[in-house]
């Protein structure tokens, strides 16, 4: 599920000018992108993020989380410079104050593994521009323990709010530096432009001794002066059909049954004990299972086997599992319905088999 795009400011000084740092600050949306295209969000997911997580998938190493994705506009298409599993700092700021879908309801389903059912984020129609401010001497040597006064009022409007970063407390009970990067003044706004001013307004009633910030955060896109090549179309790949089944939430276990009892049972067998399973057993409440399949398998551990292969049969019709992911593109053929090994994963969302 994509968030909104944000353009961050890497140098320390106007004009991209300085050494290089952890971004000094941020803004959202991108009014300009509709000229470049319009389209980037789809693109991106198509040619960087989905990619990224089926080969994640297919190693049976499952992401799940938040992937920022660091991108360059090039004449060639985006080239990504870099990746982080958390969110990007500053540009969380500005993306994450216009989104108006509760974020932990997105947190807790994508843990949970039902991130599809939720319906498309919902968003202001606001403009967002965050500003950092860093201590003295950074990135090369920032120094702490200088005294920050007036951030509660630079707060107190309900369209600006103020991030602590680097700060902490002394003994006197005082707010001080601690880090680089100290804190970022986010601000809401019609357009860019006064998203902008009430960042910088909020800015001016905080004294630091010795900070520094860049004056000009989404200036030239405020002014309407950004230009980007524009990014080709047709360098988007088709996206094949998705055969891979979800990937294990837990561990793979595997599952023994016998028809002739209808008893079955969730347990962490190794290789060397395995049994002939059933070709046909019933769960309470569900219909019966009539086809699985054979796996490969290497164990780890007794109770961590680790999947190397498997294929596709009916479980996904009546219980909630989820199959490991294969490690070819190949497609798997559906097994026998006499089989050796059937191998599941339990999600965390599977019911409880006793």
């Amino acid at each position: 599920m994509p968030l909104a795009p944000a353009q961050d400011f890497k140098r320390l000084h106007d004009g991209d000018a300085g050494p290089n740092t952890g971004g000094m600050g941020a803004y959202s949306p991108l009014p300009w992108l509709a000229e470049v295209t319009p389209d980037l969000v789809d693109l991106v997911l198509d040619r960087v993020a989905q990619p990224t997580i089926d080969e994640m998938r297919r190693r049976d190493m499952p992401f799940v989380g938040v992937l920022y994705v660091g991108l360059a506009l090039t004449p060639q298409g985006p080239r990504v410079i870099e990746f982080n599993a958390r969110f990007g700092d500053p540009e969380t700021q500005s993306v994450l104050s216009r989104l108006q879908t509760p974020l932990g309801t997105l947190l807790l389903a994508a843990a949970q593994g039902r991130l599809d059912e939720e319906p498309p984020l919902t968003w202001r129609d606001d403009a967002s521009v965050t500003v950092v401010l860093a201590a003295e001497g950074y990135p090369a040597d920032p120094q702490t323990g200088a005294t920050i006064i007036g951030w509660q009022e630079a707060a107190q409007p309900d369209h600006t709010d103020v991030l602590h970063a680097g700060t902490a407390l002394n003994d006197a009970g005082e707010l001080i530096a601690s880090g680089g990067r100290v804190l970022s003044v986010t601000s809401l706004g019609a357009d860019l432009s006064q998203a902008r001013e009430r960042a910088y307004e909020g800015l001016s009633k905080i004294s630091m001794s010795g900070g520094q910030f860049r004056t000009d955060i989404a200036a030239s896109a405020a002014r309407g002066e950004i230009s980007a090549p524009a990014q080709p179309r047709s360098a988007t790949p088709p996206r094949p059909p998705s055969t891979a089944t979800p990937a294990c939430r837990t561990t793979c276990r595997f599952i023994r049954a016998r028809s002739e009892t209808s008893t079955r049972r969730w347990t962490p067998t190794p290789a060397s004990s395995m049994k002939r399973l059933c070709s046909s057993w019933r769960v309470t409440g569900s219909r019966p299972m009539t086809s699985c399949l054979t796996v490969r398998f290497q164990t780890r551990a007794p109770s961590s086997p680790r999947c190397l292969s498997g294929g596709t049969s009916n479980y996904a019709t009546w219980l909630p599992t989820m199959f490991c992911p294969p490690t070819s593109p190949t497609p798997f053929r559906a097994a026998r319905s006499t089989f050796d090994a059937c191998l599941c994963c339990l999600s965390s969302a599977s019911p409880a088999l006793t």
